[in-house]
């Protein structure tokens, strides 16, 4: 897993976060979240749009690895809007 979009989430999440808390909301916001969130190691720059793209695709993969072990009821990544690369 990339780390950055690990601890990204935790940050997003406040470090509490079940597979049952896992919502389609929840996932929007995050997706919300890394469009506007400051960088881990330059924390007075925004992330860039690419490394957001870079970020969804990998929680995408968590997500969708995550449906098919049946930690989550359902594919959450269809109700997901994808970001845009610039």
């Amino acid at each position: 897993m990339d780390h950055s979009v690990y601890r990204h989430f935790e940050r997003f999440v406040k470090g509490k976060c079940s597979f049952g808390d896992v919502t389609i909301e929840l996932c929007n916001k995050f997706r919300e979240y890394i469009l506007s969130a400051k960088q881990v190691r330059h924390p007075k720059m925004t992330i860039t749009r690419n490394s957001a793209v870079g970020y969804r695709s990998t929680s995408r993969i968590l997500l969708k690895e995550a449906y098919k072990e049946r930690l989550l009821k359902e594919n959450l990544n269809d109700f997901i809007e994808d970001i845009e690369y610039e």
